[in-house]
């Protein structure tokens, strides 16, 4: 019996002892655990919730960079909360980036990890708790991206030396942290120039104009209009807007690029006077026959010789690739009816092409695009060894670069979230640095291989 008890103690001693559901990499590569609640998962400790909340376990060091989704056994998670002292005393961590999604940070979740520096807060975040940075005496600069101010209590930033460290917050709100209780200790600046660049350019330059461009407070609605050159004909903005003029509202710099096309514009010769309906579809030449008459209305009737033009703009089509979990659709686009395609879909880390929405396996794939249409590929888990083979590439992130390390002669792609490519090309050097145009979330693909997620932050 007494055997018993002390083996029944042993168990619950052990199952006490492992705080989490599972565990799964950092984007940043440090062992992370997490519990799975109520809409997606929140990162916690292994161990118990308190002060030997990592007794027994290594410690993650460095710079971390917690991850927006994570996957166990074939089912994705999104990361919606950080836990009760779920890096409570590591004391290594030199920097913490928060993802999109993350909505609350628990109790003591980063008390006395005293040597980080940095903190990017996601504009998802409503709350902090009692002292979830307590005790960070070297945190120097806050990046809170919420509009609204989450809420604090007065140990949350416990032992922080507010004099010495800078919170930067969207332009906006500035004045709603300045005013906002547990925030107002700290030197408000706004996150970025108050002020937005609009860029307006052509396909061509002789094919028409843009107006709008220019500086504006961050916020104003602004008028963009593209006007056509005799002969063209506006057909919709890179992004695949048809709307002109269109109104903008500016939170950050932003382009747009307007595309003309020539209109269509043939020559028939009609050899036999006219007693039937014309239909002005194309540049129609008549010859002389008696006087010169002509009646404009359902009949045409032509007695002499004259030009009748009739402009023909062509039919164009949106083609929407749609994302899906695991991966993201390339290719989305508006093009004139008839015009052949190449669309793709770009599987994330952990993750293979499974099919397309039509029953189409084919990927890359080509399409001829005759009617407007939405294809939607479909990703499926990894197991095994491919779903933890490491990639024989790096990728960091330093400030608004992309560095990849190892990838000499090798095809490099940059997408943002999206699936707009923003760089394709042949590495010529093992190391390349890309540069993203704004702060947010990337995706980088080495030879058509999986994608990676990067988070760039704006210093």
């Amino acid at each position: 019996m007494k055997r018993l008890l002390l083996l029944t103690a042993i168990l619950l001693a052990a199952t006490a002892a492992r705080a989490y559901d599972f565990s799964a990499p950092a984007l940043s590569g440090q062992t992370l655990y997490f519990n799975i609640v109520e809409g997606g998962v929140e990162v916690t400790c292994p161990g118990s919730a308190n002060a030997n909340a990592w007794n027994g376990f290594t410690k993650p060091t460095g710079a971390l960079s917690l991850p927006a989704s994570v996957v166990n056994s074939g089912t994705t998670y999104n990361v919606v909360g950080v836990g009760r002292y779920a890096f409570y005393n590591c004391y290594g961590l030199t920097s913490v980036v928060v993802p999109e999604g993350v909505a609350t940070i628990g109790q003591a979740s980063f008390s006395g990890c005293s040597a980080i520096d940095s903190v990017f807060l996601p504009s998802t975040l409503a709350a902090l708790s009692n002292t979830s940075f307590y005790g960070c005496t070297s945190l120097s600069k806050i990046v809170c991206m919420a509009a609204v101010p989450p809420s604090v209590t007065a140990t949350t930033f416990g032992n922080v030396p507010a004099s010495a460290c800078m919170l930067y917050v969207p332009c906006a709100s500035v004045a709603a942290y300045a005013a906002a209780t547990g925030w107002s200790d700290f030197d408000v600046y706004s996150y970025g120039s108050c002020n937005a660049s609009l860029a307006a350019t052509v396909n061509h330059a002789d094919r028409g104009t843009v107006s709008g461009a220019g500086s504006y407070a961050v916020g104003t609605v602004v008028t963009l209009s593209a006007t056509a050159a005799d002969g063209f004909f506006f057909a919709f903005w890179d992004d695949g807007d048809t709307t002109n003029p269109r109104l903008v509202t500016l939170a950050s710099d932003t382009s747009f690029t307007a595309m003309f096309y020539p209109s269509l514009r043939d020559t028939v010769v009609v050899t036999e006077v006219q007693h039937d309906t014309v239909v002005l579809h194309d540049t129609v030449t008549v010859p002389v026959v008696y006087v010169d008459t002509v009646y404009m209305f359902d009949t045409v009737w032509l007695t002499d010789t004259i030009s009748i033009t009739d402009t023909v703009n062509p039919t164009y089509f949106r083609l929407q690739v749609q994302s899906s979990a695991g991966g993201i659709g390339i290719g989305s686009t508006l093009v004139p009816a008839g015009t052949e395609l190449e669309i793709g879909a770009l599987p994330l880390e952990g993750y293979r092409f499974a099919g397309w929405d039509d029953g189409s396996a084919e990927n890359p794939r080509r399409l001829t695009l005759t009617a407007n249409t939405t294809l939607t590929p479909s990703f499926a888990p990894l197991s095994g060894i491919d779903a933890t083979a490491v990639q024989p590439w790096n990728a960091v992130v330093e400030g608004r670069f992309v560095v990849l390390d190892g990838v000499q002669g090798q095809e490099v792609g940059l997408y943002d979230m999206h699936g707009r490519l923003l760089f394709r090309g042949r590495a010529d050097a093992d190391r390349i640095v890309l540069r993203a145009p704004a702060a947010g979330l990337y995706l980088v693909s080495v030879d058509g291989g999986a994608a990676r997620k990067l988070t760039v932050v704006e210093n």
